[in-house]
Order: C-alpha cells, then sequence, then structure tokens
C-alpha cells in the first residue's frame, strides 16, 4: 500500500488472535479491531470480494486441480490489473494504487 497500515478490522476467528499474530501487529504498530460476533455487515469489502470469487472464479474451475496454485495466481493477477472495479472510478485496484502512491505522503 502506498500507506503505512494503522488498523486491520477482522471477523473473530482464532488465527486473527494467535499469539505470533498479535506480536507481529504489535511489533508494526497496527491496532488489531475484532468485529463484533455475529456482524457479517461490518466486514463488507471482504464478504463482496468473496462472493465474487465464487462466481467469477471457483465456478471456472477444478478446484482440485494439480495446479491450482498457478490458477490462484492467475486470478489474483486478474483481479488486481485487469479488472475495473466501480468503487475506483472504474479504474482497476493497481490502477488507483498507483495514482494513490503519488498523491500519499509517508
Amino acid at each position: 500500500m502506498p500507506f503505512p497500515i494503522q488498523r486491520i478490522q477482522t471477523d473473530r476467528r482464532l488465527e486473527f488472535f494467535a499469539r505470533k499474530v498479535q506480536e507481529k501487529l504489535m511489533n508494526s504498530g497496527i491496532k488489531f479491531r475484532p468485529n463484533k460476533p455475529a456482524s457479517p455487515h461490518l466486514n463488507g469489502k471482504f464478504e463482496r470480494s468473496q462472493k465474487t470469487d465464487k462466481s467469477e472464479f471457483y465456478v471456472t474451475i477444478d478446484t482440485t486441480a494439480d495446479n491450482l496454485d498457478d490458477l490462484l495466481a492467475e486470478w489474483q493477477h486478474y483481479y488486481n490489473w485487469v479488472r475495473p472495479r466501480s468503487a475506483h472510478g472504474g479504474k482497476t485496484p493497481m490502477e488507483r494504487y498507483f495514482e494513490l502512491s503519488e498523491e500519499t505522503p509517508f
């Protein structure tokens, strides 16, 4: 990101509370904010991303394929570098990233 990450917000899955994760966040000066229980609406961007993955990626591949890692890498590249978003004014996330990186001081 073209700016320092100050805080992350997650659901309450146990991996986010693991000692190593919490120590890494603290050492990096990143605040951790878990969502309230049973509140998926507070994690809307993630939920939308998962919906897109389900409707545009997983329906097109065989999840038991030997090259699943390659397929996921191709999808991630397409998703971030090629697929435009209305939230970014019709730009891809990487186009928006480069715009912000020029404007955002550290």
